[in-house]
């Protein structure tokens, strides 16, 4: 998971830890 949250932006990370805590 730690390589994929490189390779993607802080915003879009953001976004996916927002969706799925909501």
């Amino acid at each position: 998971m730690k390589a994929k949250l490189t390779g993607m932006s802080p915003v879009k990370y953001r976004l996916h830890t927002s969706q799925p805590a909501a």
